[in-house]
C-alpha cells in the first residue's frame, strides 16, 4: 500500500563466507519473493551485517511488500510479541527461505519501526511453518533456555581463535543468540580477558571433540550474567583463574549447561572450576579435575535462588585451601546425580562438601560415589554444616561414601540442620583421629533409613559422636545396618554426651562394634536412647558395658530388640550403668559374658527396669552371672532369667543397692561354680515376690539357692524348686555373718513353697537372723540347723512345730519371749516328714479341687457364661445401637428403631451408644474387675475408682439424657459411686497397715486405728453432694417452668422423628413479598422451643427451584403462611398442589395485620377460588387456622 514503510531483503549465503571480517565473501542469489512483493532497493551503505550466517531483512522505502504488510505486523500487536505466521502467501515464502537460512527481521536504531518496536523486531524459528514463532522487539523468547531447552540454531558460526569467538558472542548481544562451532583439535586462547555472556543465549560446541579453551591463568573463561544462557558441548576448559568466583565459568543471574566437557587446572577464590550465584547450572557427562579454591575446590553455589546439578560427571583431585574440597554451598539447591567425587581434600573442613549458611539443600543420588575424601587437620571429611537455620544434605538411592580420612572429627560433621542417608546408601571405612568416624554432631539431625554404616573408627564414637552442647539433636537409624565400628576409648558405635539429644534405633541391626574401654556399642552420659525391634550383635568392650555404658540419661530397649553375643572384659557383659536409667521391655539379652562382674548387667547406680524380657545364657567368671550390683536399683518384672553361670552367684551377686524380682518372674537353671546357686549377697537388699519362681538352682559349694554374708533377702509368695548344693551345705540358704566382720544378715521367707530342695541341710551357716514364716514343703525334707549354733543367751530355746495332715504340712517356726516377733535363730530344726504335694481348692466351693476334671468342667461353663453376658451383652447392645445410629441422628423412625427403643429412647440422638457404655461399666465393676487376683485386692479398688471417675467426667461433660433432670441424677449417682470407692480405698489402706505392722503404726500414720471416722467423713461428704445436686434439680425445674409452651401435655419434650425418605419436619410455604420476615421468625422460634427440629426455608435450604415438589414430599408437615398475594404466586401454587397430592398434614397461618400484608377473603378477591379450594380441603387433613401477631 502507498505510503507504508516496507522492507527490502538482503540475503547472505548459507554456505561460503561466514565470518564478518572476511574480505572475500560471496553473495548468493536471494530466494524468490512472493509475487505481490515489490522490488526492493539495495540496503544503505551504512549497513554492516554482524552475523553472516543469518538472512537479514533491512528496512527501506520500498513500496507495498506483502511479506511485511499490516497482515504480517498486526499479529505482533494483538499477541503482545508472539504470533504463529502460517497464513497467506507468507507460508510459501517461509518454506522457500527456510531451505537457506533462518529469517531475521532487523531494524537499526536510527530507523523508526512502523509498529513502534525496539531495535530488534522479530526472530522466526524456521523448522516448519506449524512451529514458526515470532518474538517482537524487547520480548524475551518463551521457555528461556533452561538446560536442554536451549534454542537450537540451524546455522553455526565457526571460530578458530579466541578473538573470533569473542566477536561472535558480542554479536549475539544484538540478536539474542548464537551457536558457535569450534573445530576439533584447535586451541583457543582468551588473551587475559573472560568472555561475558550478558543477557544472551550462546552455544559453543566442538563436533569431533578435542577443542580447547585456554585462559593461560590470566582470567576466567566465561561470565554468565543478567539472564544470559551458555551451553558448552564437548570442550576442554583449562587454566582458568578468577579473583572472585568461577575459575572456568561463573554464573550470576543466568544459566549454563556444560555437557561432555573437561574442566582442568583452574582456580578461584570461590569455586575453582564453576560458580553459580542466584542462577542455574547443569553439568552433564563432564570431568572437573585438578582445580582449587579457598571455598569449593570444584564448585561454589551461593544464594537461595541458585541451583546446580552434576549429572553422570566426575570431580577428581580438587583442593580447597580452606573449606569444601569439591563443593561449597551457601544456599540454594545442589544435586549430584550418578556422579563421582574422588580424592578431594581441604586444609581445614569439609574434604568434599562444606555447607555454610541456612537454606542449602544438597542431594547425592542414583549411585553417586564420594571416595577418598580427606582433611589435613580440620573436621568433616565429606560434609560440614555451619548453619543458623536448617539446611538438608541427603544421600539417597545407593549413594556411597568411602575411605574418608579426617584430621579431627567425622566424615560427616554436623553443627545444625539435617543429614539424611537413605535408600540403600552406604558410608564405609571412614577414619577420624578423635571424634566420630562417620558422623560428628554438635546439633541438628542425622537420619539413616534403609542404609549401611560400615567400618568407622575414632577415639570415641567409631560411627557417631554426638555432643549436643548448644541445641537438642536427633540421631535416627531405621532399617539400617551398622557394622564393624571401633573406638579406641569409648562408644564403639555411638558416643552421646552434652545437652538434650535423642538417639533412635528402629528395625536396625548393629553388628561387631567394639570399644577399647567402655560401651562396645553405645556410651552415653545424657539424653535419651531408644532401641525398637533392633538387634545388637557381637559387641565388645575392653572395660565395661559390652553393648551399653550409661552414666546419665535414659535408655529404652524394647519391642523385640535383641542384645546377642556381647562381652566386656570387666563389668557388664551387655550393660554397665552408674547413673541414669535403663529399661529393657519385651526384649532379650543372650550369650553375654564378662571376666569380672555382671555377665549381663552391672550396676553401681541408677535404675534398671527389666519387664517382659529374657536374659539367658549369660556367663561371668567371677561375680554375678546375670546381674552384679554395687549400687542403684534393679526391678525385674514378669521376666525370665535362664541358663546363667558364674562363680559367685549363678544369677545375681549384690553388694549394694536394691533388687526386686516380682510379677511372675522366673529364674531358671542358674549355676554357681562356687557359692550361691542363684544369689550371692554381701550387702544391699534382694526381694522376690509376686508369684515369682526360682527353679533348678545349683551351687558346687555352699548355698544351692542363696549364699550371703551381709545384707537382706526377702522371698514372699513365691516358688523355690529344685535347689541343690553339691557340697551338701545349705540346699536353700547358706549364711555366714563372720565372713565380713560380723555384718548383719537378714533372711525372711514368707509364704514360700519349697519343692525338691535336696540335701540334709536346708538352712546352713552361722547367721543368727533367719526368719522362716509359713514355709510349705512339697516333698519330704530335712529342716536342719546344727544344735551347736544355738545362741541361748540371746533368744533362749527354739521351738519348731510341724502341723501335719493328709492334705499339706507346714514347717512353722516360732520363738517365745522377745524373739517371737522379730527373729527366729536357726538352731535346732529337727527332721520331720512333710506332705507329698501342696493342693489347691476352689475358693467358693472348697469341696472342688483345682486342676481336676470337675474343676475343668466348671471352667468351661464359666467361659461360656462370660462370653454370653459380660462380653456378649455389651457387644450386642453396641452393635444394635451402631446399626441405628444414622436413622437416630436423622430422626428417621422405622420398625427397627422402634424395636430397640429401650436402648436409645431416653438418650439424645448423638448418644445412641450410652446404654452399652452403662452396661459395660456395670460388667466392669461387678465382673471384669474380679480378674485381678485377690492377692492384689487394693488394685481392684483402685481400678474401680478410676473407672468411676472416668464415667463421672463423661456424664458431666456429655449429658447424654434427653431430660436435664436425668442428667443431673446421672452425675449424682456417678459422684456417689466415686465417693464409695474412695471410702473403700481408705479402709483397705488402714487395714493393710494394721496387718503389716500393728495398730500403733496405723495410729501414727492416720491418726486413728479404725476406719469408722473415714466412713463418717465420707458419708457427710456424700450427703452434701446429694443435697447440692437436689438443689440444682429444683432450680432447673423452676427455670424451665416458664417454658411450658415448649412442652406437650405431660410436660416432656416431644420426640422429633422422621419417616424413611423424609428430611425436614416442617416446610414453610410463603410468598416472598409479604411473608419472608414472618416465616423466618417462625423458624427461629420453633428451633428455640424444639431443639433439633429441621425446618425447610427457601433462603436456607433451596438449591434447585425445579425440585420444589420433591422438597414438599421430603417434609413431614406443611405450614402455609397465607398473606397478600400468596395464592397468586406460581411457586406457592406448586407447593399447595404437591401438599394436597401427597396428603401432607397442613398448618394454616394467616397474617392479620393490614400493614404487613393482611390475608382476608374480602381483601383478596382475585384469590378467592384458590383460597376456597385450599381451605375447604383442610378438613380432610385436620388443618389448623391461626393468626399471628
Amino acid at each position: 500500500m502507498a505510503g507504508l514503510r516496507t522492507f527490502a531483503i538482503l540475503l547472505l549465503p548459507h554456505v561460503g563466507a561466514r565470518v564478518a571480517h572476511r574480505s572475500t565473501s560471496e553473495a548468493a542469489s536471494p530466494p524468490t519473493l512472493p509475487p505481490t512483493a515489490g522490488v526492493c532497493a539495495d540496503p544503505p551503505a551504512a549497513f554492516e551485517p554482524l552475523l553472516l550466517p543469518y538472512t537479514v531483512i533491512w528496512g527501506t522505502e520500498c513500496v507495498d511488500a506483502l511479506v511485511l504488510s499490516s497482515e504480517w505486523l498486526e499479529p505482533f500487536r494483538s499477541s503482545g510479541g508472539m504470533a504463529s505466521v502460517c497464513n497467506s502467501s507468507v507460508r510459501d515464502w517461509l518454506a522457500a527461505t527456510a531451505a537457506f537460512s533462518d529469517l531475521l527481521l532487523w531494524s537499526p536504531s536510527s530507523w523508526s519501526s512502523p509498529v513502534g518496536e525496539e531495535q530488534r523486531i522479530a526472530y522466526i524459528c524456521p523448522a516448519t511453518c506449524a512451529r514458526a514463532g515470532v518474538y517482537v522487539g524487547g520480548c524475551e523468547p518463551p521457555a528461556p533456555l533452561v538446560y536442554e531447552e536451549a534454542v537450537h540454531l540451524n546455522h553455526t558460526a565457526v571460530a578458530r581463535t579466541g578473538e573470533e569467538l569473542r566477536a561472535h558472542v558480542r554479536a549475539a548481544s544484538r540478536i539474542g543468540g548464537v551457536e558457535v562451532q569450534l573445530l576439533a583439535g584447535t586451541v583457543l586462547r582468551l588473551n587475559g580477558t573472560s568472555i561475558p555472556i550478558d543477557g544472551v543465549n550462546v552455544t559453543i560446541w566442538s563436533d569431533g571433540g578435542g577443542a580447547v579453551l585456554d585462559a593461560d591463568h590470566l582470567s576466567s573463561l566465561f561470565e554468565v550474567r543478567n539472564g544470559g544462557h551458555l551451553r558448552l558441548l564437548a570442550l576442554t576448559l583449562t587454566n582458568g583463574l578468577a579473583l572472585t568466583s568461577g575459575g572456568c565459568v561463573s554464573v550470576s543471574g543466568g544459566s549454563a549447561v556444560i555437557r561432555g566437557c573437561t574442566l582442568l587446572n583452574s582456580s578461584a577464590l570461590s569455586g575453582g572450576a564453576l560458580s553459580v550465584t542466584n542462577g542455574r547450572l547443569q553439568v552433564v557427562d563432564s570431568t572437573l579435575s585438578a582445580c582449587s579454591a579457598a571455598w569449593g575446590g570444584a564448585l561454589a553455589v551461593n544464594g537461595e535462588h541458585s541451583s546446580a546439578e552434576l549429572s553422570s560427571s566426575v570431580v577428581a583431585s580438587t583442593v580447597s585451601l580452606r573449606v569444601g574440597g569439591a563443593i561449597f554451598s551457601s544456599g540454594g539447591v545442589t544435586t549430584v546425580d550418578g556422579s563421582t567425587i574422588a580424592y578431594c581434600s581441604s586444609v581445614i573442613n569439609g574434604g568434599s562438601l562444606y555447607v555454610f549458611s541456612g537454606g542449602s539443600f544438597v542431594t547425592f543420588t542414583n549411585n553417586s560415589t564420594i571416595t577418598h575424601s580427606s582433611t589435613i587437620w580440620g573436621s568433616g571429611g565429606v560434609a560440614l554444616m555451619w548453619t543458623n537455620t536448617e539446611s538438608v544434605i541427603t544421600f539417597e538411592n545407593a549413594t556411597s561414601i568411602r575411605y574418608t580420612r579426617t584430621g579431627e572429627a567425622g566424615a560427616l560433621l554436623l553443627l545444625n540442620g539435617v543429614i539424611r542417608l537413605l535408600s540403600g546408601s552406604i558410608i564405609e571405612n571412614s577414619t577420624a583421629r578423635t571424634y566420630g568416624g562417620h558422623v560428628y554432631m554438635w546439633g541438628g539431625s542425622f537420619i539413616a533409613e534403609d542404609a549401611t554404616l560400615r567400618g568407622g573408627s575414632a577415639e570415641s564414637g567409631g560411627c557417631i559422636y554426638l555432643f549436643a552442647s548448644h541445641s537438642s539433636s536427633l540421631v535416627r537409624l531405621r532399617d539400617t545396618v551398622a557394622e564393624h565400628h571401633t573406638a579406641s576409648i569409648h562408644g564403639g558405635l555411638i558416643y552421646v554426651s552434652g545437652g538434650d539429644s535423642l538417639v533412635e534405633f528402629v528395625d536396625s541391626t548393629l553388628v561387631h562394634s567394639s570399644a577399647a574401654q567402655d560401651g562396645g556399642t553405645i556410651w552415653m552420659s545424657s539424653g535419651i536412647m531408644v532401641a525398637t525391634a533392633t538387634s545388637i550383635l557381637q559387641s565388645s568392650a575392653g572395660q565395661s558395658g559390652g553393648v551399653l555404658t550409661i552414666s546419665g540419661g535414659t535408655a529404652l530397649i524394647s519391642s523385640g530388640s535383641k542384645l546377642l553375643g556381647s562381652n566386656a572384659f570387666r563389668y557388664g557383659g551387655a550393660v554397665s550403668i552408674s547413673g541414669g536409667s535403663v529399661t529393657l521391655n519385651s526384649s532379650q539379652i543372650r550369650d553375654s559374658s564378662t571376666s569380672d562382674d555382671g555377665g549381663a548387667i552391672a550396676s553401681t547406680g541408677g535404675l534398671v527396669l527389666v519387664t517382659k524380657s529374657i536374659i539367658s545364657d549369660s556367663f561371668c567368671e567371677w561375680l554375678g552371672a546375670a546381674f552384679r550390683m554395687r549400687g542403684g536399683v534393679v526391678n525385674v518384672k514378669n521376666s525370665k532369667i535362664t541358663r546363667s553361670t558364674g562363680s559367685w552367684g549363678g544369677a545375681v551377686s549384690i553388694a549394694g543397692g536394691t533388687m526386686t524380682i516380682s510379677d511372675n518372674s522366673l529364674v531358671v537353671d542358674s549355676i554357681a561354680t562356687l557359692h550361691g546357686g542363684t544369689f550371692h549377697i554381701t550387702g544391699g537388699t534382694v526381694q522376690v515376690m509376686g508369684d515369682s519362681a526360682i527353679v533348678n538352682s545349683t551351687s558346687n559349694e555352699r548355698g544351692g539357692l542363696i549364699y550371703m554374708s551381709a545384707g537382706t533377702i526377702r522371698i514372699t509368695s513365691s516358688l523355690v524348686e529344685q535347689c541343690k548344693s553339691n557340697s551338701r551345705e545349705g540346699s536353700v540358704l547358706y549364711a555366714r555373718s563372720e565372713d565380713f566382720g560380723g555384718l548383719d544378715t537378714l533372711v525372711v521367707f514368707t509364704f514360700v513353697h519349697l519343692v525338691q530342695c535336696e540335701g540334709p541341710l536346708l538352712v546352713g551357716g552361722t547367721s543368727e537372723q533367719v526368719v522362716l514364716r509359713r514355709l510349705t514343703f512339697s516333698a519330704p525334707q530335712q529342716c536342719v540347723l546344727p544344735a551347736s549354733l544355738v545362741n541361748e543367751k540371746q533368744c533362749g530355746e527354739t521351738f519348731v512345730n510341724f502341723e501335719t495332715n493328709e492334705e499339706e504340712s507346714v514347717c512353722d517356726s516360732t520363738l517365745p519371749g522377745a524373739c517371737t516377733t522379730t527373729l527366729v535363730p536357726g538352731t535346732t530344726l529337727h527332721s520331720h516328714s512333710c506332705a507329698e504335694e501342696k493342693r489347691y481348692f476352689l475358693r467358693t466351693s472348697l469341696d472342688v479341687e483345682c486342676h481336676t476334671p470337675a474343676h475343668d468342667d466348671i471352667l468351661t461353663v464359666a467361659y461360656v457364661l462370660i462370653a454370653l453376658w459380660p462380653i456378649g451383652s455389651v457387644m450386642l447392645f453396641a452393635v444394635l445401637a451402631y446399626r441405628a445410629r444414622l436413622r437416630l441422628k436423622l430422626r428417621v423412625y422405622d420398625k427397627f428403631v422402634h424395636s430397640i427403643r429401650f436402648l436409645h429412647g431416653d438418650f439424645k440422638p448423638d448418644f445412641y451408644y450410652w446404654a452399652s457404655v452403662e452396661l459395660a461399666q456395670r460388667c466392669a465393676l461387678t465382673g471384669w474387675i474380679l480378674l485381678v487376683d485377690a492377692e492384689y485386692s487394693f488394685y481392684r479398688v483402685a481400678l474401680a475408682q478410676a473407672i468411676a471417675l472416668v464415667m463421672l467426667a463423661m456424664s458431666m461433660m456429655l449429658q447424654p439424657y434427653r431430660n436435664q433432670e436425668d442428667n443431673l441424677f446421672l452425675s449424682a449417682s456417678k459422684g456417689l459411686l466415686v465417693i464409695a470407692y474412695t471410702c473403700c480405698s481408705y479402709i483397705k489402706v488402714i487395714d493393710d497397715v494394721k496387718e503389716a505392722s500393728d495398730e500403733e503404726v496405723a495410729s501414727i500414720v492416720f491418726g486413728y486405728t479404725s476406719p469408722d471416722p473415714v466412713i463418717v467423713i465420707l458419708v457427710i461428704t456424700a450427703s452434701l453432694v446429694a443435697f447440692i445436686l437436689l438443689c440444682a434439680v429444683f432450680h432447673r425445674a423452676k427455670v424451665e417452668r416458664g417454658m411450658q409452651l415448649l412442652r406437650l401435655q405431660d410436660d416432656s419434650l416431644p420426640e422429633l422423628m422422621l419417616l424413611p425418605g423424609q428430611r425436614w419436619m416442617l416446610f414453610l410455604s410463603h410468598v416472598w413479598s409479604t411473608g419472608q420476615d414472618q416465616v423466618a421468625t417462625i423458624k427461629r422460634q420453633l428451633q428455640r422451643m424444639l431443639p433439633g427440629i429441621t425446618i425447610f426455608l427457601d433462603v436456607d435450604d433451596l438449591t434447585d427451584l425445579g425440585q420444589l415438589e420433591q422438597y414438599v414430599h421430603e417434609s413431614c408437615s406443611i405450614l402455609l403462611f397465607i398473606s397478600s398475594g400468596y395464592f397468586l404466586s406460581r411457586n406457592c401454587q406448586r407447593e399447595i398442589t404437591a401438599t394436597l397430592k401427597k396428603s401432607k398434614p397442613r398448618i394454616h397461618v394467616f397474617e392479620p395485620h393490614p400493614g404487613k400484608g393482611v390475608a382476608h377473603s374480602r381483601t383478596l378477591p382475585a384469590e378467592n377460588v384458590l383460597q376456597s379450594y385450599t381451605l375447604n380441603s383442610s378438613a380432610s387433613n385436620n388443618g389448623l387456622f391461626h393468626g399471628i401477631e
